[in-house]
């Protein structure tokens, strides 16, 4: 399972889904801006606003797991491997930790919108090498840059406080599972 190319058509998750984001704590500083090695906000135990970046929600995507295809055996895996990427790029240990996840439906996400009701983020499946969980939360519409910290908080806000990784199944939901409710979907589109 390859990344999907750029310029590829993406797949918007459906809003009855749920996507997780993974929470760090570190021996260095971690945050897009270096300053705190922590992504959470203490005060708030929300995301600091800081790790949402313009970059990510115009091109490369804010990286979440699609909790129906991840499990936290998985979840709890992740911080030796991100400490093996850093050791192959010769950068010293950070000492990660999963601190939690922060848990929410696609739905609170794509309910976000402007003035004019235009959808402001889309959330994509974006299966990768690592991960066919991967999505990712990019900017529906182009947004001008006086409003980038407005919709940045709004989504900090849809994305909730972090909570124990306990909240993942422990395990996927397996192919039999997942075909079974896609044809729940489909009957009861059939039956209208």
């Amino acid at each position: 399972m390859g990344a999907i190319p750029r310029g590829a058509a993406r797949a918007l998750v459906d809003d009855a889904e749920d996507v997780c984001r993974l929470c760090y704590k570190a021996g260095v500083p971690i945050t897009i801006d270096k300053k705190y090695p922590d992504e959470i906000d203490p005060e708030t135990n929300m995301i600091r606003v800081g790790q949402i970046s313009k970059q990510d929600l115009t091109q490369r995507g804010f990286s979440l797991q699609r909790t129906s295809l991840y499990s936290r055996r998985r979840a709890l895996a992740e911080p030796a491997r991100r400490e093996r990427l850093r050791s192959e790029r010769g950068k010293v240990p950070a000492g990660f930790v999963l601190k939690g996840v922060l848990l929410t439906r696609v739905a609170r996400i794509h309910n976000i919108v402007d003035g004019t009701g235009a959808k402001v983020f889309s959330v994509y499946a974006t299966p990768n090498d690592e991960s066919e969980a991967h999505a990712e939360i990019l900017f529906d519409t182009k947004v001008p840059n006086s409003e980038f910290l407005k919709w940045r908080l709004e989504l900090r806000d849809a994305l909730g406080t972090l909570q124990p990784v306990t909240v993942l199944p422990s395990e996927p939901r397996s192919l039999r599972q997942r075909l079974g409710d896609f044809c729940q979907v489909i009957s009861a589109l059939l039956c209208r």
